[in-house]
């Protein structure tokens, strides 16, 4: 068996789109999005697998990220001599590795025909890649793997569970036609605060954004999201103005993105993707010097909550962070089996600080929340 390596979809989008099934979410077309949003300190590399008779039997779609200060809360040490040396590190920074889509939930990178190969043949393909990559990866991290009871290959090439991923999503019974009805299933306190978060929402308006919308304010929109992840405890990947333009013109009506707007100036947006059952709330922006006052993060919540049911959407799916708040809207959590490889012992013992750092800021109280009446 063997491998072929590409650094752009673009060159091997024939054989690629060939082996993968119709519509499959790491076809050519989508993975060219990423690309052409030219996002900063991030590669791809796109790896075939072929069998001994030269057919494809695997694929797989990497996304390798230049991990430097600006991904998380820099710098972590608080001791003076401590925080020289971590800066002298990072000016370097670290290389991951990442088997999946760092941008989108429950993203595999991994996908291999069961009758020409198996998990341990491809992993062995991809050990042999790692080790020809030029800079070697500090990490590598397979995200979402979708076969829990495949995982003999986690022990025989030395990876490690990647535990407490999760994602806040709710699943909207059918029975539910309007906003009105999610607000008439909460409890009497949790009803309270919706309320009192469509109240304070005045004056602003929020109006839909069209591709010349996203256009022009194209920059505006990466100001506010900045402003959102900078708050953020770890930030793998950070899109740019390009991106939220790239995925509008690709995918039309199935990127929606609304525009929060007081007095005619833009104070926020939200970018949601729609799939299937599915409706995605995906990046958002905001200054947050108008969110106490117009609770503007729960009404963009409220807004996706009320938009999926309106949709006939049966999920909404609210992301990673913020885990309290979404628990609140009546979110709960679904984990994603994730196994990562470090080396090195300073990268080990980044991985391990940043970690806690994370699940410190995603808060402990937050499967405590229980919003709805039943």
């Amino acid at each position: 068996m063997t491998y072929q390596v590409f650094t752009s979809v673009s060159d091997c989008a024939d054989l690629w789109n060939k082996f993968l099934p119709e519509d499959h979410y790491l076809n050519a077309f989508n993975c060219n999005v990423i690309e052409e949003s030219q996002l900063e300190n991030v590669a791809f590399r796109y790896v075939l697998i072929l069998n001994d008779t030269q057919e494809v039997a695997g694929i797989a779609y990497f996304q390798l990220l230049h991990f430097l200060a600006p991904h998380y809360n820099y710098p972590l040490a608080k001791n003076y001599l401590l925080r020289k040396i971590e800066g002298a590190i990072m000016k370097k920074g670290f290389y991951i590795l990442v088997c999946g889509n760092m941008l989108h939930v429950d993203s595999p990178g991994l996908f291999y025909n069961p009758q020409l190969i198996n998990a341990t043949l491809v992993l062995e393909q991809l050990e042999r890649f790692y080790k020809a990559l030029n800079p070697q990866p500090h990490a590598v991290l397979i995200k979402d793997w979708y076969e829990p009871e495949n995982i003999r290959w986690v022990k025989e090439f030395s990876y490690e569970p990647w535990s407490d991923d999760l994602t806040m999503k709710m699943f909207l019974p059918p029975a539910w036609k309007n906003f009105n009805d999610y607000v008439k299933n909460l409890r009497h306190h949790y009803a309270q605060r919706v309320r009192k978060a469509r109240k304070n929402f005045f004056p602003i308006v929020r109006r839909e954004l069209l591709l010349s919308d996203i256009r022009d304010f194209s920059i505006a929109l990466e100001q506010l999201y900045l402003e959102v992840v900078k708050r953020q405890a770890l930030r793998l990947i950070i899109v740019n103005s390009n991106y939220f333009v790239e995925m509008k013109k690709v995918f039309q009506n199935d990127f929606r993105v609304f525009g929060y707007f007081l007095e005619d100036e833009l104070i926020g947006f939200s970018s949601n993707i729609i799939s299937g059952n599915l409706w995605e709330l995906h990046y958002i922006g905001m200054r947050y010097q108008f969110n106490k006052k117009h609770w503007l993060y729960f009404n963009m919540m409220f807004d996706a909550i009320s938009n999926a049911i309106a949709e006939g959407k049966s999920e909404l799916e609210l992301g990673r962070t913020a885990r309290e708040a979404k628990a609140v809207l009546g979110g709960i959590p679904v984990y994603f089996k994730n196994y990562v490889k470090i080396q090195g012992i300073i990268p080990r013992l980044g991985v391990k600080f940043l970690k806690q750092n994370f699940l410190d800021t995603a808060g402990k109280q937050w499967n405590e929340k229980k919003p709805f009446k039943a």
